[in-house]
């Protein structure tokens, strides 16, 4: 069968930096299952060529962030983050899908305080670099794609599952469908989960994102996955990208010494001169 061609082409007057690193990338997303190897195999090859880089913009740049400043995807990110209900307070444990480096774990130290992190990645280099920056954390971050972890990670054991850009940049509507049944495999009763970059058909910036979804297609595939509470949210920073929030059936597990004050969100603020990123 014919592959479907999608070339993925940055426009250079929305994001300048973007252009130079990743413009025209031309990823083929085949029928076959060779097709969808090769595509996958891409993908690897260029987070783990990024995961080397210096790191003199910021950590976020090792995940091919490399067109925000290190403040708007700081900002980006908690803007994701405060989105979640129940939130993330110190000491919760954090599921991210596709957590490359770990930049978004350096967001929540920064704003939240520590939590419990894990995570995985199909970049073996990108994994070296959050065990290096997690030591304590290491087994909890592994090796692996985004669906299929079975027994590296045990059922329902972690109080927020979040994936700031890899599902819905780099996955096809059924694998984002059985992405959505791993977090929820991977998150307690009454977890917060937090799913970013999604994009509707002909809205801008496309990018790198492989397929478009329609919010009402999202909505129905997370929920045949037994989410609820599904909402959606504009992301800052990224033009008309989205992202959706939602949680599992149940009670969250959350000790009162765990609680910030009234239970309140956390508020941000800006991250100050040699704090790691």
């Amino acid at each position: 069968m014919a592959a479907v061609a999608i070339t993925t082409t940055l426009p250079s007057t929305t994001f300048p930096a973007a252009a130079a690193t990743i413009s025209a990338i031309t990823i083929s997303i085949f029928s076959v299952a060779s097709g969808a190897a090769a595509h996958s195999a891409r993908i690897v090859r260029w987070f783990d060529e990024h995961a080397m880089k210096p790191r003199d913009g910021g950590l976020h740049t090792l995940s091919a962030w490399d067109y925000l400043t290190p403040q708007a995807y700081d900002e980006m990110v908690f803007d994701g983050l405060r989105r979640l209900s129940p939130p993330i307070r110190p000491g919760a444990s954090v599921f991210e899908l596709g957590c490359g480096v770990g930049a978004v774990f350096k967001v929540i130290q920064a704003h939240i305080g520590e939590v419990r992190p894990g995570g995985c990645d199909m970049s073996v280099n990108a994994i070296r670099v959050v065990h290096k920056l997690f030591p304590s954390a290491r087994s909890q971050f592994v090796i692996g794609p985004m669906v299929g972890l079975g027994g590296n990670m045990p059922n329902h054991s972690f109080d927020h599952v979040i994936s700031f850009g890899a599902m819905a940049m780099y996955l096809l509507k059924d694998e984002m469908a059985l992405t959505m049944r791993e977090a929820v495999r991977l998150a307690k009763p009454g977890a917060s989960l937090g799913f970013t970059h999604f994009i509707e058909e002909g809205a801008a910036p496309r990018g790198t994102i492989v397929q478009p979804i329609r919010r009402s297609e999202l909505s129905h595939l997370a929920k045949l996955a037994g989410l609820i509470d599904v909402r959606f949210f504009q992301m800052r920073h990224q033009g008309k990208r989205y992202m959706m929030t939602s949680r599992t059936p149940g009670s969250p597990d959350t000790p009162p010494s765990q609680h910030t004050a009234s239970g309140s969100h956390p508020k941000w603020r800006p991250m100050v001169r040699g704090e790691p990123r």
